[in-house]
């Protein structure tokens, strides 16, 4: 079996890599939805302009050594660079773990090297769950998903599909094509229909044409079961936190009218709640993506658990 040592520092090395690769996503998540270019120019402060040295770039340890601040101005770096980071970063160390190399000695005893490469399947898993927490915080900033991440992660995933069929169990590419393609098109067509059943009750917009998009970007990676959870766990999800934000927002109304009058104005109008106290308060619309996003990042690493539980359920084991 593989040495306690090594496999304890390649679980580091992931780790690690895993927050570099989140400190890139904060670039996208920052530039993307502002049609920035993500490769120039580079890091730099937002307030001074200065660029950031790279021993001030280091993932996760330099933002507490310099306590969120720009060494230059001193201006507050947000929080959520840092967490953008570690979420990758365990995110990535939980996809190795669960389907990186499990080798074992040779016959010879000995651990060769080629024994440590993982399979295409781990790389393709960091891939979409890149895309998953780009899209989450894009769009909890600007409610929107950027083509380049549902459009452009649709075709990536065909592609990497058929190129891999084990992606979705299967050894020949048709059959991975596929799949995928299910995935594509259920997927869109199950969020399509919600939406304008939603529209059709509300009578106002309950989700945008970019969360069809984005469930066809997730279906195409983990295929229409996976994409048929997704939307069902997002939806238990956005309910539970939907009455929890409606019944902060009425406590927040009440508490506005009470303290002000003409400057503290706060309305509450079902799915389009709008606060206009100040420009810092919270937006009242929830965006879909990140429970969309949630419920993937669960049937990646939990699928198997999941069949076997609807197997149980509906009896489909018997």
């Amino acid at each position: 079996m593989i040495p306690e040592g090594v496999k304890l520092f390649l679980d580091v090395m992931v780790f690690a890599f895993g927050a570099a690769v989140g400190s890139f996503l904060n670039v996208c998540i920052y530039r993307m939805p502002r049609e920035k270019s993500i490769i120039t120019p580079p890091s730099h402060c937002g307030s001074c302009k200065n660029p950031i040295a790279w021993f001030d770039n280091i993932p996760l340890l330099s933002w507490l050594l310099l306590r969120g601040r720009c060494r230059h101005c001193g201006a507050p770096f947000s929080f959520r660079y840092w967490l953008v980071e570690l979420l990758t970063a365990i995110l990535f160390l939980l996809a190795w773990l669960q389907f990186g190399p499990s080798p074992t000695a040779s016959d010879e005893g000995l651990l060769r090297a080629g024994d440590l490469l993982p399979s295409w399947h781990v790389p393709i898993v960091w891939l979409l769950l890149g895309g998953l927490i780009v899209a989450t915080f894009v769009d909890l900033d600007h409610y929107i998903i950027p083509d380049e991440i549902s459009v452009g992660g649709v075709v990536v995933g065909f592609v990497l599909s058929c190129a891999y069929p084990a992606l979705h169990g299967e050894e020949f590419f048709l059959l991975g094509a596929w799949k995928s393609l299910l995935g594509i098109l259920i997927g869109s067509a199950l969020v399509l229909w919600l939406a304008l059943f939603g529209e059709l009750i509300f009578k106002k917009e309950a989700m945008g044409f970019g969360d069809v998009k984005f469930l066809g970007m997730i279906g195409a990676f983990i295929g229409w079961q996976g994409a048929l959870f997704t939307l069902v766990a997002s939806s238990f999800l956005g309910a539970i936190v939907g009455v929890l934000w409606i019944a902060l927002s009425r406590e927040r109304q009440a508490v506005g009218r009470e303290a002000s009058s003409n400057d503290a104005y706060y309305a509450l109008d079902s799915w389009d709640l709008r606060d206009e106290m100040d420009t810092h308060a919270m937006r009242s619309s929830i965006p879909y993506g990140p429970f969309l996003a949630a419920g993937a990042i669960v049937w990646i690493f939990a699928s198997r658990q999941v069949l076997d539980f609807c197997s149980v359920l509906f009896g489909l084991n018997q």
